[in-house]
């Protein structure tokens, strides 16, 4: 699934020229690596004819530069198969290496967190849900703008030139114009949606984000389920019906629903593509039953507590089962996990019980894109004051170095 991040950052220096360096610097990368992707070669094959080391030495999300005080923006999808921005092997890594003197700040909001970021470090202050859009200017009648015809067009003659995100809500014939953009269409404000305008944007082909709505009828569920590309719906709460004519959609889907029917979870496990359901805090035995049958992502960030029964449902699971949110895992829960085929993402566990580290060491794939022996060498041990634990011990038949 994806994890798409807005990044606004600040370049900071005592020389304008030393800035002037890293924007070109910075341009030059972002248009020799477009040159490398149009010529049909990867990070791999640029880094050996240039002879560099690392992929984020060739690989640009792009910056866009906002303002003469040296302000940037910047977007990325950083799920775990692309080189993020932030951290230790991304592009801001890069940049700080290659320009030492060179301050960066700033902040970011991701589709699960927001926060702020220091040199190429991003640090976490909250769920995106619990995000307060800083206040406008009062003196700017920007409380609810339009986004019309001659707004949509300007975006599809050059997309830098519009911030979509400010729109609360949309004309019918301006869906149509934006519909034809191939890319990341991102309507983060928009409160409200005609069946008409659904049916437009329907026909878009790319990323397609609707944070803000708050309702959705049932026939425009069933156009968006037509659209091709990542879509994401930020409502708390969607009849069965629309669930239902959601989960034909192809392609990464990604649904904020609060609750979850034993029906919906039921159409949902027959998504044909990546499914992330974002704010699901409970999960019924039925429901992890039903999703068990989804075939690969499966994101429940949301829950912070999983049954023994859910996780052997869930276990039957074949693909990426993401449960970041999980705090603990009870011994039967960790053994019903070991038996997952695919790859398990459990951020918030830190520690394990003996039991359960004995067996999640055997799992077969990756735990936190880790080797599951390093991710539970990486954990304290809760049943005793001093790790190792047992299985990590020089000499136990499964350590493996």
């Amino acid at each position: 699934m994806s994890n798409d991040t807005d990044y606004q950052l600040e370049f900071s220096h005592d020389s304008f020229e030393y800035l002037g360096e890293v924007l070109r610097y910075l341009q030059t990368k972002k248009e020799r690596w477009e040159g490398a992707k149009e010529a049909g070669k990867g990070s791999a094959e640029l880094m050996a004819e240039l002879g560099l080391q690392n992929p984020n030495e060739v690989v640009s999300w792009g910056f866009q530069v906002t303002g003469v005080t040296v302000s940037v923006r910047s977007w990325a999808n950083e799920n775990a198969s692309n080189l993020p921005i932030s951290g230790d092997r991304g592009e801001l890594a890069d940049l700080q290496e290659k320009f030492p003197d060179l301050e960066i700040t700033g902040n970011y909001q991701d589709e699960y967190t927001y926060g702020s970021v220091s040199g190429s470090e991003k640090s976490i202050e909250g769920d995106r849900e619990d995000y307060d859009e800083p206040e406008e200017d009062e003196t700017e009648d920007s409380g609810c703008l339009e986004l019309d015809v001659e707004v949509a067009q300007s975006f599809l003659e050059n997309p830098d030139s519009v911030e979509l995100s400010d729109f609360t809500s949309i004309t019918d014939e301006a869906a149509v114009v934006l519909s034809k953009h191939r890319g990341f269409l991102f309507l983060r404000c928009l409160t409200e949606l005609s069946d008409s305008a659904a049916d437009a944007l329907s026909k878009h082909h790319g990323k397609l984000y609707l944070f803000g709505l708050t309702e959705l009828t049932d026939f425009a569920a069933e156009a968006l389920s037509k659209h091709q590309g990542s879509l994401d719906l930020s409502l708390n709460e969607l009849s069965d019906f629309a669930v239902e004519a959601l989960s034909k959609h192809q392609g990464s889907l990604g649904l904020w629903l609060a609750e979850l029917s034993d029906f919906a979870a039921e159409a949902l496990s027959k998504h044909q593509g990546a499914l992330e359901l974002v704010r699901l805090t409970e999960l019924s035995d039925f429901a992890a039953e039903a999703l068990s049958k989804h075939q690969g992502f499966l994101g429940l960030k949301g829950l912070t507590e999983l049954t023994d029964f859910a996780a052997e449902a869930l276990s039957k699971h074949q693909g990426v089962l993401s449960l970041r949110s999980l705090t603990e895992l009870s011994d039967s829960a960790a053994l019903a996990l070991s038996k997952h085929q695919g790859n398990l993402l459990l951020d918030g566990v830190t520690e394990l019980s003996a039991a359960a580290a004995e067996v999640l060491f055997k799992y077969q794939g990756t735990i936190c894109e880790m080797d599951p022996k390093k991710w539970v060498a990486s954990l304290e041990n809760k049943d005793e004051d001093q790790p190792p634990f047992p299985c990590l011990r020089s000499g136990h038949q499964l350590f493996q170095r």
